[in-house]
């Protein structure tokens, strides 16, 4: 604290801000601290994004990589919409998110699945479910390219599943919650907050399905463990 994030600030000082700061968005971020003004998971990120700014100035080859836009910014803003007390504030806010998620893309130059992941949510909150599941199909397509572990293709599935329930595909949107689901339970303790997320989504495709006693179960499942893990984010959404 002693030494302001300014651009006379050493390098030295500089990562350990970015380390600090990574942590405390993390942490804030399953806390479900999106709307507090100091403590909350935005103070930390645009922080860390004015500290990744002057590192790409002053940076050595072996962390730039790391230096691009932070995409977790956009999920802190996809977070904070959700508390706007209007239609038109969330909106405005689901649009600031989109807009610094593709700043991040641009950056990267290539679109992995966890950024196309991130690309359905957006287009999802706001309205647009074709472009949603275009988005969450690439990236289950990515995941199974990369090889990607059967927790990653699970959460994945969970998302597509959960999107086409907006396109009234009911009983397919069920199809992929439940096996999504299923290949995320092993992760339940090393990635609980996935899980928590996969378990509410899976009620909601039973509910809809009219199978309403296993939505009841299976979202007093995702509650329960939510609590246990104080997986606060997870209990407010």
């Amino acid at each position: 604290m002693a030494k302001p994030v300014n651009d006379d600030c050493p390098v030295d000082f500089l990562l350990l801000w970015h380390t600090a700061l990574k942590r405390w968005a993390a942490n804030a971020a399953w806390y479900g601290l999106n709307g507090h003004t100091f403590l909350g998971r935005l103070a930390a990120l645009y922080s860390l994004a004015d500290v990744r700014e002057r590192l790409q100035v002053k940076a050595t080859k072996s962390i730039e990589e790391e230096l691009g836009h932070p995409v977790s910014l956009a999920s802190g803003l996809y977070s904070t919409a959700k508390l706007m007390p209007s239609r038109r504030q969330r909106r405005l806010v689901f649009e600031d998110g989109l807009a610094h998620l593709n700043k991040t893309i641009r950056e990267r130059d290539r679109l992995t699945a966890n950024l196309a992941q991130m690309l359905g949510s957006f287009h999802l909150a706001l309205g647009e479910t074709n472009r949603a599941v275009e988005a969450f199909e690439e990236a289950l397509r990515r995941r199974h390219t990369e090889n990607a572990p059967e927790g990653q293709i699970g959460e994945s599935m969970s998302e597509l599943g959960y999107a086409y329930l907006f396109q009234m595909r009911f009983f397919k949107g069920r199809e992929f919650l439940e096996e999504g689901t299923r290949l995320m339970r092993a992760r339940k303790d090393t990635a609980p907050g996935f899980y928590v997320r996969a378990l509410r989504k899976l009620a909601v495709g039973y509910a809809i399905t009219g199978k309403f006693w296993m939505a009841s179960e299976t979202l007093a499942a995702a509650t329960t463990l939510a609590r246990e893990k104080e997986l606060f984010d997870q209990l407010n959404d």
